[in-house]
């Protein structure tokens, strides 16, 4: 895939998760750059609904800017630490979706039951459980943590203790 071809997929990501709801204000959507799969892009502090191609920019996997000063999300270090182990990701979407608080809360795993869970393959969508003071990965070492704390699965649902 181009670079221009994934910067137009994760504008309309962006674009399209915002709005159908699954991204607010504090949820991001990532691609691993087909230049250099030891960078991601990701949109600036723009909210997801008003990104554009001129508001997305290079990340390396240690959570730094690439060649520019632009900030982002304050929980980017989840994205770099996820392409880091997982060089078959391609794309991450993160959000606080409220769908999900209960099942986070009672560490309920979720089964794909119908045919648009497919993104979710045949295992469950794991709770992961740490324990920490706030909601948010904001260190690229807390992210490496919840990262080492997992098995290789295709979603999750990860809550405070």
């Amino acid at each position: 895939m181009s670079a221009a071809t994934t910067l137009g997929d994760l504008v309309l990501a962006n674009r399209i998760l915002a709005q159908q709801g699954v991204l607010d204000g504090y949820g991001h959507v990532s691609a691993r750059s087909p230049d250099d799969p030891g960078q991601y892009l990701i949109g600036d502090r723009t909210p997801p609904g008003n990104v554009r191609a001129n508001n997305i920019f290079p990340w390396t996997l240690d959570d730094e800017p690439a060649g520019h000063a632009h900030p982002t999300y304050t929980e980017r270090f989840i994205h770099g630490q996820i392409y880091r182990a997982r060089p078959d990701v391609g794309g991450i979407v993160h959000c606080h979706a409220p769908e999900l608080i209960p099942y986070g809360a009672g560490g309920i795993p979720l089964r794909p039951i119908y045919h648009m869970a497919g993104f979710q393959g045949e295992s469950r969508c794991r709770c992961l459980r740490f324990a920490m003071s706030s909601d948010l990965t904001r260190t690229c070492s807390f992210a490496r943590a919840r990262k080492a704390s997992r098995s290789p699965v295709r979603s999750a649902i990860a809550r405070s203790s």
